[in-house]
This record gives structure tokens, sequence and C-alpha cells, in this order.
């Protein structure tokens, strides 16, 4: 018998989802509720549109394996990003797994999603989620979807991007500063005699070291001190000397005063900075020392006038505190006992 014969409500005609492959065209909500009363299914389905009646709306077959596009059934990989049970109806919202962000008219992204959106928790979805692209997987995530989900703490790339370039600019400083590029004061101006020919020997010598390999540099270094020895006094003393404070501060300890100055581009002239290291040196200045007090007055960059005396180290002249005989040639720190400094 023909499904005519039979009847748009007739078992014969009912064909559900899964049995022979694509459900039949939709009924209107009352043929849908006899159908449910003889069947026991969620939604009726009849061989085609009843007559006189409007058009059946766009909606998924109980099984969301078909979408009804308002004209035929089509499988759920062709069904639209969006369908019409969502549009306009559900807030902006995300997906449980966060990958997702609603708009209110299509899923996107989640690299796509408003900054605000980052800051919003995940609650339960007001409306069933639909993955976007080719079909979805509404039934297999079902019971996730039933249980509000913790907020994520993933972040965004905007916030991971500028992390990144944080890290990048902090170790372009880093470099810079081991690089000895920061700029340094030059000898300042009415430096007397001898420390003008001082700092004339030690520049000649830090423009000899560019490019020059690690023996060239040992060559280098000798031939400046021999020179550095000609220009002190035999006894290494200097006096009246003019200088930039670089560091003034406390040991370890906090017992004794430490200083550095510049006194050239790229040369110091410093005490050390522990008592291990000053064993014999006594460049460390006492708290009970007046030249203390003095240093209490001074502040990093402040001009000054310094007296005092340079170590000696046998056949090197004077003691140089750099780890490596590169920085002791390009930037040299020379051990010096000071006992005059004042603010100029």
């Amino acid at each position: 018998m023909s499904d005519d014969e039979n009847g748009p409500g007739s078992e014969d005609s009912h064909v559900a989802p899964g049995e022979s492959g694509m459900p039949r065209a939709p009924q209107d909500a009352t043929e849908e509720a006899s159908q449910v009363a003889r069947q026991g299914h969620p939604m009726g389905y009849a061989q085609g549109q009843p007559a006189g009646q409007s058009p059946t709306p766009p909606q998924w077959s109980p099984d969301r394996r078909w979408w009804w596009n308002g004209r035929e059934w089509i499988p759920a990989a062709e069904a639209p990003l969006a369908s019409s049970e969502m549009l306009g109806q559900s807030p902006s919202q995300w997906s449980p797994d966060r990958r997702w962000w609603w708009t209110g008219r299509e899923w996107v992204p989640a690299a796509q999603a408003p900054p605000a959106a980052h800051q919003q928790p995940y609650t339960q979805l007001q409306q069933p989620y639909e993955q976007p692209g080719p079909g979805n997987y509404h039934q297999q995530q079902a019971a996730y979807y039933a249980q509000p989900q913790a907020a994520s703490t993933g972040m965004s790339a905007g916030r991971i991007l500028l992390i990144v370039f944080g890290s990048i600019l902090a170790l372009a400083v880093v470099i810079a500063v081991v690089a000895g590029v920061t700029k340094t004061p030059d000898v300042p101006k009415g430096a007397p005699s001898d420390q003008a020919a001082f700092d004339k020997t030690v520049k000649t010598a830090q423009h000899a070291a560019d490019g020059a390999n690690e023996l060239e540099i040992v060559k280098i270094r000798d031939q400046r001190n021999d020179a550095m020895c000609k220009v002190l006094p035999g006894d290494l003393k200097v006096t009246d000397w003019v200088g930039t404070v670089h560091d003034v501060a406390t040991n370890l300890g906090g017992d004794s005063g430490v200083l550095s100055l510049y006194i050239g581009k790229d040369i110091k002239a410093s005490t050390t900075n522990n008592g291990l290291s000053d064993l014999g040196a006594h460049t460390l200045i006492g708290t009970d020392s007046p030249l203390y007090d003095s240093l209490a007055t001074l502040s990093d960059g402040d001009h000054v006038v310094f007296s005092g005396q340079f170590i000696g180290d046998g056949d090197r002249c004077i003691e140089e505190q750099s780890v490596f005989d590169v920085n002791g040639v390009k930037t040299p720190d020379f051990l010096f006992r000071f006992s005059a400094v004042k603010k100029k």
C-alpha cells in the first residue's frame, strides 16, 4: 500500500533515523504530538510537507545526525556552523573546552575572541554547542556539558606575545650591559696632568684590544702595565684626581664602606667589596673613619675630587680586579685605597 493510502501518520510512513538513512520531513506540532503518543519518539516524521501548512522551520533530528534546512534533510556534516536554534537566542559564551567563542551569531576560534571574553569564566551553555567545521560532537560531549566547568587558565595570544616581547627586551638589556656598551663618563674636565697621561695610556690599550684574540690581549695588557708604571710615581700615590661616583655602598656585613669611581671612559678605581678579597690590600673604608662620613654624602653620578694610592701588583704594576684578561684591558677596574674624597 502507498504512503498516500496509509496516511502521513501511519506506521508504514514513519522512518526512524538510522534505519534506512535520511529521516522524513518533520510534521507540525499537532501531528508530532500524536506520533509521540503512538510511537514514543520525541519528534515525528512524515514523508512530505503537510498540505496547507506553513513550512516547517529548520531543526535537528532527535539523534542530531540530520538537519532540516526548511526544504530537505541534510547530513549533520553539511549543517551550517550556527543552527537556527542558536541565532539571536544564545548569549556570547565559551565552548566547554574554551577553544571556541560564540559571538551571538557564530562560533569563532578562541584567538579571535574579544579581550573581555578571556576574563569571562565558563558557565553552562545556554544552547547546545555545535562544533565549527564538518559535523559536531553534541552526543559525545553530552555528559561533559551537563556540569559547569572551571574557568580556563589559558592565556590569550596577545598576552603571550607581550610576555615574549618583554623577555626579548630584557635579554637585549642584559647583553648590552655584559658587552660593556653602556655609556660611561670620559675623563672629567680639570683632571691633573698625571691623570690625563694615565688615561691616555689606558685608552691606547683599549683601542688596540678591539678585534684582538686572547694571545694578543695578554701582550697588549703587559705593554699597558709597563707604560702605566712610567706615568705613575714609584709609591703609586695620586693627589686631587677627579672622577664620577659609580657606586657607593657597604660590604655584605655592613661594617665597611665600598666605593667605585669612574676616572675615565670605561676606567674605574675601586675598593674591594668584601673582607676576604681585601686581605692585605686594606681598601675597605671603616665605619669609624672620617672618610666613611664623606661617603655618606655621596650618590651615584656625583663628581668628586679624590686622593689615595693604587695597590701594587709586582711586574703588572697595579692590581686590576677583572676575572678575564679581555675585561681587564677593555674595561679595567683598578684596585685603589682612598685617603680623601670630596664632592666637587
